[in-house]
Parts: structure tokens; C-alpha cells; sequence
């Protein structure tokens, strides 16, 4: 069924339930409000993890990320959450999620540097009642960073990797998620990865992934819960254009400082096309390639792996050009 701006009711305020999660960035987290606003959002869980104790900046930070609360000056209504003590990325999102699906059976999870457009709203609204009792799907994405030049047949795609800069899900699919998961058979846990992704490639970069967040210094949350959808053998929702910027590409991130994320903000917003949905269920390889394609680009553990594979490549060379400029009589063999 084609989209069309008709079938939206945000005019009347947006009836979904929205997590918003927040830290030390006042303004980007205003931005994320005013969006909140602008669609009317009938109900708000907001919240706050709290400052670091190594840190003086966190403290004025966090405090006027919580008097943000005085935004939702209109028709809503507002939960809040704010910790007293810093719980970190890694605890501080999951637990607030969970939090949040204590109390909703579906909603929109936003952090506070993802900024969306009107038709992300809209995207996961539909998209949360029409595969809101398949089982196979338990993730809706919000951001596409795909070819321009892709001649593309439906609105959405499903996909094997599962991004979280603005997203939804349903209390059924975060039922499955535990901080701590892990598969009980290390050479089970490479075939299932390899039969999920499709390709031996990805799946060695989602394991290095899986084998880092298990140090107690790593502050990912989501390659757990893209784990729990491998796990369940369970898919994303993916929209053919880009829904979602993040805006908090800048020195005091917890991750995506890297310069080559800035990639990701050459995808612009786009407006959902008026283009039928997926007659089925099904993976789609081929965008997720090229999906992948980026993520070599942007991925920091990528760049540098490929760096040292081109590194050993050129060393037999560099020996044959040094055999070949030697006196064939002192070369030893």
C-alpha cells in the first residue's frame, strides 16, 4: 500500500508512546523536544542519567538537561526518570528502556543527539501495528543510509543489521533483551552469525563487536540487543530514505567521534515515497550490502584491519623488488 501524508494524524497529536534518554547536552536534547512538540506527542518518558563524579562540566549539564522538563509546555503526558548517579551508556539506555516498556507495550526510543523528521514519526506508527504480531520482525529503524541511485520498489526494507539512531520496538521483542546474553558454544555462535548475516564478512565484524562488549569497560548496549534479534533469528524495519540525524557527532560523544562518521550526515532527511510496502518477510541481501559498504568506510576497527590487510599485501612485492635489485651471487635462498 503506498504511503500518502493524508493517512498521518499528527495534526491531532501523536498517540504513540516516546522514550527520550539523556545525558549532558542541553541543546541537542532541546531540538529533540521541539520535534516532540511539533508533532504533538501525547506521551513523554524522559530520562536522565546522572553526572560522572570525575567529571565538574556534567554537573551544571545534567542539571539543565533536566529542567528541559519545563518544555512540555503542551498536551502531554510526561514521565520522568532521573538518576542520581551515573549509570553510563551501557546501563543507563538499556535500563531505560526497560523502564519505559514496564509501562507501554510499543513505542519510539530516541536518544537525545537523534533528531528526527516528521515522517519518522509517521514510519514507526505504521510500521508498529502492521508487524506488531510478527514475530520475525522486532526492530524498526529510522535512518537509511543506502545509494541515491538504488531504483528501490518499496517503501521499507528488511534488513539483518539493525540501527539505533531513532527507533521502535514492541515490549514483546525487549522481553527477549539481557545485558548479559551469550550463546553457550563459541563455534554455534560463529555459524549463527554467518547463517544470519549471510556473509562471513559481517559476521566476523559483528563477533569483534560481540567479544568487546563483554569487557567491563565497554559502554555499547546495542550490540546486545542487536544480538537478542540473532538470537531470535528476527528481522528490522528499514526505510528506503534517511529519517533520522544525529547531530552529536562532536568531541564530548561517547561514541561516533570518529571524523569519518561525519559521513553519515551526507544522507539527507528525505520524505517517506509513495511506493507500496513488501508483499514478505524477507532479508534483503542486496541493500544490506550495500548498507555494509558504508560501515567499512565509517567503522574505525574496519579502517584499521583493512589498512594492515593492504600493508601485507605490498610486503611481497617490496621483497621482489628488493630480490630484483640484488647481485643474484649475495642473495641467499
Amino acid at each position: 500500500m503506498p504511503i500518502t501524508n493524508r493517512e498521518t494524524n499528527l495534526g491531532a497529536g501523536f498517540e504513540v508512546p516516546v522514550l527520550l534518554l539523556g545525558f549532558n547536552r542541553p541543546e541537542e536534547c532541546r531540538q529533540v523536544i521541539l520535534s516532540l512538540r511539533e508533532i504533538g506527542a501525547k506521551t513523554v518518558y524522559f530520562s536522565v542519567d546522572g553526572a560522572r563524579l570525575n567529571s565538574d562540566s556534567d554537573i551544571p549539564k545534567v542539571e539543565m538537561v533536566r529542567q528541559l522538563r519545563n518544555l512540555f509546555d503542551w498536551e502531554c503526558e510526561l514521565h520522568v526518570r532521573f538518576l542520581n548517579e551515573n549509570l553510563g551508556c551501557k546501563l543507563a539506555i538499556s535500563s531505560g528502556v526497560s523502564w519505559f516498556f514496564e509501562n507501554v507495550d510499543e513505542g519510539i526510543i530516541l536518544e537525545d543527539d537523534c533528531l528526527p523528521n516528521r515522517d519518522f514519526y509517521y514510519f514507526c506508527e505504521r510500521m508498529l501495528d502492521k508487524y506488531r504480531f510478527d514475530d520475525e520482525v522486532m526492530h524498526i529503524s529510522g535512518t537509511s543510509y543506502l545509494p541515491s541511485d538504488i531504483d528501490y520498489r518499496n517503501n521499507h526494507y528488511f534488513s539483518a543489521l539493525h540501527d539505533v539512531w531513532g527507533w521502535a520496538t514492541w515490549k514483546r521483542a525487549w522481553n527477549y533483551f539481557s545485558i548479559d546474553l551469550e550463546y553457550p558454544d563459541k563455534k554455534s555462535e560463529k555459524t549463527l552469525l554467518k547463517n544470519y548475516f549471510g556473509s562471513k564478512k559481517v559476521a566476523d565484524w559483528f563477533h569483534r563487536y560481540l567479544e568487546d562488549s563483554k569487557s567491563p569497560t565497554c559502554t555499547l548496549w546495542s550490540t546486545y540487543w542487536s544480538f537478542t534479534l540473532i538470537t531470535r533469528n528476527a528481522l528490522c524495519v528499514a526505510p528506503v530514505v534517511n529519517l533520522v540525524r544525529n547531530i552529536g557527532f562532536e568531541s564530548e560523544a561517547t561514541h561516533g567521534t570518529d571524523k569519518s562518521f561525519q559521513l553519515y550526515n551526507t544522507f539527507p532527511l528525505k520524505s517517506l515515497p509513495e511506493l507500496p510496502d513488501p508483499s514478505e518477510i524477507k532479508v534483503s541481501r542486496e541493500l544490506d550490502r550495500a548498507r555494509f559498504r558504508l560501515i567499512k568506510k565509517t567503522d574505525p576497527s574496519l579502517k584499521f584491519l583493512g589498512g594492515i590487510r593492504i600493508r601485507i599485501k605490498r610486503i611481497p612485492r617490496k621483497i621482489l623488488r628488493l630480490l630484483h635489485n640484488q647481485d643474484p651471487k649475495k642473495v641467499k635462498i
